[in-house]
């Protein structure tokens, strides 16, 4: 339970903005606000079109913040998660770097082994994330734990059709193996390299492919 005030609508009103990533026609602003000694996250539709944030705009944050809040108490996951209206949600704010920021040789192969944990303890909760195949969508923090962020294209896992089930829950473990190997080539074991390659053989013909990631700020440094 918050024991600490908490961000509004009225608090981001008058504060000047201080932007992550700027959102686009159908994006949200993402912006850092103090608050109590805090700093939060929030992502904000009402900067949208009237027809974006009145539709898509609510159906998102209304989406992402179950996910956030069912994800509760997973290591990895972002803090308290609130909704500040109908339009934007928040969350306390993680210190830290995205994945992508980072050189070959880094991190350590211990920092892939607890991103797979949290990727696995999420599909516990029977949630797929289903774009970490974008390293910006993971954040590396001071002591070198994984974070997930940007839950905004996710999807329950059907467990009444496990074969489907597996089918997506491969696909976000292959975005951890794929940023592995980026990071540590050469040092994927033979079971998860043969998922990667599995999922990427038949991944080219997804139709999809490009637009289950609509929410993302492509090429854009995050820290959520």
């Amino acid at each position: 339970m918050l024991t600490h005030p908490i961000p509004t609508r009225d608090l981001l009103e008058a504060t000047p903005p201080r932007y992550l990533a700027r959102g686009r026609i159908a994006n949200a602003d993402v912006r850092l606000v103090e608050c109590g000694g805090h700093l939060w996250v929030v992502k904000d539709f009402s900067v949208c079109p009237v027809w974006v944030r009145h539709t898509v705009g609510r159906w998102f944050i209304r989406r992402e913040l179950k996910a956030l809040q069912r994800l509760q108490g997973i290591p990895g996951i972002a803090e308290n998660p609130l909704r500040l209206d109908a339009f934007a949600l928040a969350y306390l704010f993680i210190e830290g770097r995205a994945l992508n920021e980072f050189p070959k040789g880094q991190p350590s192969a211990d920092f892939f082994l607890a991103l797979e944990s949290a990727v696995k303890a999420m599909h516990a909760r029977g949630i797929a994330h289903l774009d970490l195949r974008n390293r910006g969508n993971i954040l590396v923090d001071a002591s070198q734990q994984p974070f997930l962020i940007d839950f905004q294209s996710h999807v329950p896992l059907p467990r009444w059709f496990p074969p489907l089930a597996r089918s997506l829950e491969n696909i976000d473990l292959s975005g951890v193996y794929k940023a592995w190997g980026k990071s540590l080539p050469g040092t994927l074991d033979e079971s998860r390299q043969h998922l990667l390659d599995s999922v990427n053989a038949w991944r080219k013909w997804w139709v999809l492919k490009g637009y289950l990631g609509m929410g993302r700020l492509a090429g854009r440094r995050r820290r959520r």
